[in-house]
């Protein structure tokens, strides 16, 4: 059917009809039947009606409608609007702006050339839009759309569509269900929409959403944009500067090629960075990250996190969360954050920190900077020069293999250098320090250190606070720095020093130089030759074996030399020195002298080659000894104590002031001339004075080691015979059936009322005890503890004795006077005494006038003193004496009230009686020892109350 020119109308019937509308805009209805219609020119509306139409507009802007049937649909030119009705129709737009419809039923819809607007609709549609910005929907059912060219929309709508962008910038929107979307060429936008959707942006620059569901999406190339929103998506950036978000869910996201951005956001992620210099955030949750190649820039942000940087120098910070952070290769910076992490830095030379948290660091290969940050952390440097700081917090360290510098910082640390030439510095705290193999310096600094220098030449410095110090193997240089320390050199030739503090210093084996320096200190060397030095103050020196040179330097210093040690040379410097010898259970033969002042050898098998000391204190043990210090010259100034032991020993004293202690059974024999002191302890005992003014004694308590002479003395039973030679001598033969022989001289012998003689001489000992005038003769016997009257004539230089409590003093001045106004004043100088003091009135008539008050005031100076139970007074010091009794029939011993007057300038030491005491310290720095009994009071000097050491026993005392 042919229309012709004009607007036609044409109805085709019930057949197949062919129907041509001609020019003019027609409207052709095909009715039933497989139909074709042309529309030609004109703005043709045509109807396919029912069955299988091919209808054409061919020119114009024509309507198109399939009706039911599967049908071709094609608009030609022009800006057709399409419909391909039901069925499975096949529609073209051709050219032109058209609106193209598949309506029910699979269509096939082409848009053509121009901007085209598609639906699919219902059914499995597949759509393209052509040439031309076209609009692409595909409805319901599984469908495909293609864009084709230029910058298309394209929505999948319902069902599990493929989405193909084409070239151009498409918009590309994936609908509901499991979509496959590709962007192809350009910059697209593409958003997955709900379902497990996959996406490939293709060649240009994408933006890309999964929104819900899991997706996978790709960027391919081009610096894409890509979110997984919801769900656990897959995502890779492929090649180009990505920016890649994970969303929500727990995500796979690989940046590949390319600088790019990563960022997991929630859920725990996945992340691999992939080539290029990375930025990538963990985001919430526990994520796994690898940074791959290149300089990446990590944070695990929040979560527990395991970070591995990979090659390249990355930067990672776990932030929050108990994280595991690896540097790989490279020159990373690693810092924990908040948590316990577990951080290693790889290989390289990397910069590790834990910040907050207790955590564990391994810098492994490279030299690494590693600083543990708050909190207790382990620290592992591994191999390489490390550099590591502890911080806050009680840190573990170990240094590993290389030249290693270490800082505990606060916190009481544990450091270890392990090999390598290490630095360490504990810094504040109660620090545990090992320096491991090789050649380490190590420093305590603040606190109380523990230090161990193990093998290698070490350098060692305690610091402030009372270090212990173990050198070990090696060449070590020691210093215990401040306070009291405990140092001990180790194997090695050492150099070990003491400085401030009363330290014990121990250069141990080797060839060891040991200074004790300031404080009070105790210094051995122990094995090797060793050269020690006391330094100032009060010290202990003992050489041990080998061949040492030993110096006290300034103070009182302590000696000692044992059996199996070498030949030593000891050198005592100023103060009051004492050399202790302990010789073994052999029998010795040991040979003692010396000419010039202050130098004395001493041999036996070895040889002590001895200088500015003053006292030589010399005990044999076991065996029969035998020792000869007659050749010790009195100039040498020289005071001898000899203790025999339990062997029958022979002893022959110095020239010089000699004590000699014979232990059990042993005969005792002090030929040389001088003022000597013997004691023959227990048992019986035969003692020679020889000439010189004596003090010799048959019984005594043991000697303890280091102490001064003179000592108290406690008076043991025992048959004792004692001679004592030519001399002014003093002899106690202590209690038993004594035989006491004073020989030539002036003697004063104390001999306990059994049998004893003076011998020649002005002895009262032949006399009977109370006898007590002593103003015709130098030598006095008192042996009453009970004693009531005194004659108080006594001739200059006598000595006195008084039974029971005791006084001592190697140089006493006395002024005697008395509460009584019948008193003289007598200047009287006194040598050394043993006194038990009474009450002192000048006859007899005196007590009858004064029945219940007498008493004795006496200003003594003393060079050294003791008095009472045991009090002394340091050289020089000035002391005055108040003994008070109100029964004149009663002892003053040492239950008395004794005032202690030490008020000069000088430095006192006051030590006070069993009774109610009262001292005075004065300006001196004053030590002061009140003994148990009533109330004591000390008199302190304002200007030295940090000064005055003072020591109550029980009662009540003060120190106003």
């Amino acid at each position: 059917l042919n229309g012709d020119i004009g607007n036609d109308t044409i109805n085709g019937g019930l057949n197949d009809d062919t129907i041509d509308g001609g020019t003019g805009d027609d409207l052709l209805n095909g009715d039933s039947g497989m139909d074709t219609i042309f529309g030609r020119t004109g703005n043709d509306t045509i109807d396919g009606g029912d069955d299988n139409d091919m209808l054409f507009g061919n020119e114009d802007n024509d309507t198109i409608s399939g009706g039911s049937g599967d049908d071709l649909a094609s608009g030609g030119y022009g800006n057709d609007s399409i419909n391909g009705g039901t069925g499975n129709d096949t529609v073209v737009g051709f050219q032109g702006d058209d609106i193209l419809h598949g309506d029910d039923g699979n269509d096939v819809v082409q848009g053509g050339d121009g901007e085209d607007l598609i639906t699919g609709d219902d059914g499995d549609d597949a759509l393209s839009g052509g040439a031309g910005m076209d609009t692409i929907s595909g409805g319901a059912g599984n469908d495909e759309l293609r864009g084709g060219g230029d910058n298309d929309l394209l929505d999948g709508d319902a069902g599990n569509d493929t989405i193909i962008g084409g070239t151009g910038a498409d918009t590309i929107d994936g609908g509901d269900d499991n979509d496959r979307i590709f962007g192809n060429e350009d910059d697209d936008t593409i958003n997955g929409g709900a379902g497990n959707d996959t996406v490939s942006g293709g060649y240009g620059n994408d933006l890309i959403h999964g929104d819900d569901g899991d997706d996978t999406l790709n960027g391919d190339i081009g610096d894409d944009s890509i979110t997984g929103d919801a769900g656990n998506d897959r995502i890779n950036g492929n090649a180009g500067m990505d920016t890649l978000s994970g969303g929500t869910g727990d995500d796979i996201i690989n940046g590949d090629a390319g600088d790019d951005q990563i960022n997991g956001d929630a859920g725990m992620d996945t992340i691999s960075g992939g080539t290029g210099v990375d930025m990538i955030n963990g985001g919430d949750d526990a994520d796994t990250i690898f940074g791959n190649e290149g300089n990446d820039i990590i944070m695990g942000d929040g979560g527990n996190d395991t970070v591995s940087g990979g090659t390249g120098n990355d930067t990672i910070n776990g932030n929050d969360g108990d994280d595991t952070l690896n540097g790989d290769s490279g020159n990373d910076t690693i810092h924990g954050d908040a948590g316990d992490d577990a951080i290693s830095g790889g290989t390289d030379n990397d910069t590790l920190n834990g910040n907050d948290g207790m955590d564990t660091i391994n810098g492994d290969a490279g030299n690494d900077t590693i600083s543990g940050g708050a909190d207790g952390d382990t620290i592992f440097g591994n191999e390489g020069d490390d550099t590591i700081t502890g911080d806050g917090g009680n840190d573990t360290v170990s240094g590993g293999t290389g030249n290693d510098t270490i800082n505990g910082n606060d916190g009481d640390d544990t450091l270890n250098g392990d090999s390598g030439n290490d630095t360490i510095h504990g810094d504040a705290g109660n620090d545990t320090i090992s320096g491991g193999l090789d050649d380490d310096t190590l420093n305590g600094n603040d606190g109380d250190d523990m230090i161990n220098g193990d093998a290698g030449n070490d350098t060692i410095t305690g610091g402030l606070g009372s270090d212990a110090i173990q050198g070990n193997a090696g060449d070590d240089v020691v210093s215990g720095d401040e306070d009291n320390d405990l140092i001990n050199g180790g194997d090695g030739n050492d150099q070990v020093n003491g400085n401030a503090g009363d330290d014990s210093v121990h250069g141990d084996a080797g060839n060891d130089v040991v200074n004790g320096d300031a404080g009070f200190d105790t210094v051995t060397g122990g094995g090797g030759n060793d050269t020690l030095s006391g330094g100032g103050d009060n010290d202990v020196l003992f050489g041990g074996t080998g061949m040492d040179q030993v110096n006290g330097d300034d103070g009182d210093d302590f000696l000692i030399w044992q059996a199996g040690d070498s030949s030593d040379t000891n050198m005592g410097g100023a103060g009051d020195d004492i050399l202790l010898v302990e010789m073994n259970d052999n029998s010795n033969v040991v040979n003692v002298t010396g000419t010039n002042p202050g130098e004395f050898d001493l041999e036996s098998g070895f040889t002590l080659t001895n200088s500015d000391l003053e006292f030589l204190d010399l005990r044999l043990l076991g065996g029969d000894d035998e020792v000869d210090a007659s050749e010790v010259k009195a100039g040498v100034g020289l005071r001898t104590r000899i203790v025999g032991g339990d062997g029958s020993d022979t002893v022959h004293g110095s020239q010089g002031v000699d004590e000699i202690h014979g232990g059990n059974l042993a005969p005792l024999s002090n030929a040389a001339d001088g003022n000597d002191w013997l004691f023959g302890q227990g048992g019986d005992d035969l003692i020679f004075g020889d000439a010189g003014n004596d003090r010799i004694h048959g019984d005594a308590p043991a000697v303890p080691v280091g102490d001064a002479i003179p000592y108290e003395l406690s008076l043991i039973s025992g048959d004792d015979t004692v001679f004592g030679g030519d001399g002014n001598d003093l002899i106690n033969g202590g209690l038993g059936a004594d035989l006491l022989g004073g020989g030539v001289g002036e003697d004063v012998i104390l001999g306990s009322l059994q049998q004893d003689y003076g011998n020649a001489g002005n002895d009262p000992g032949d006399r009977p005890p109370f006898i007590i005038d002593p103003s015709n003769i130098n030598d006095v016997q008192i042996d009453a503890a009970n004693l009531a009257v005194f004659q108080a004539h006594a001739a200059a230089d006598t000595d006195l004795l008084f039974g029971g409590a005791w006084f001592l003093a190697t140089s006493l001045t006395a002024n005697m006077t008395n509460l009584n106004e019948n008193f003289d004043m007598l200047p009287v100088p006194f040598r050394p005494m043993f006194a038990g003091w009474s009450a002192f009135v000048t006859d007899k008539a005196d007590l009858a006038n004064a029945p219940t008050m007498a008493g004795f005031f006496g200003h003594v100076d003393t060079g050294m003193g003791s008095f009472a139970d045991g009090a002394s007074t340091a050289d020089p010091a000035t002391v005055d004496l108040n003994f008070l009794s109100i029964d004149p029939n009663d002892a003053i011993d040492d239950e008395v009230f004794l005032t202690l007057d030490g008020s000069g300038s000088v430095q006192d030491i006051l030590i006070g009686s069993a009774g109610a005491d009262a001292a005075t310290g004065g300006e001196g720095v004053d030590r002061l020892e009140l003994r148990a009994g009533d109330q004591d009071i000390f008199f302190q000097h304002p200007m030295n109350e940090p000064q005055d050491v003072i020591n109550f026993d029980s009662g009540l005392d003060g120190a106003p």
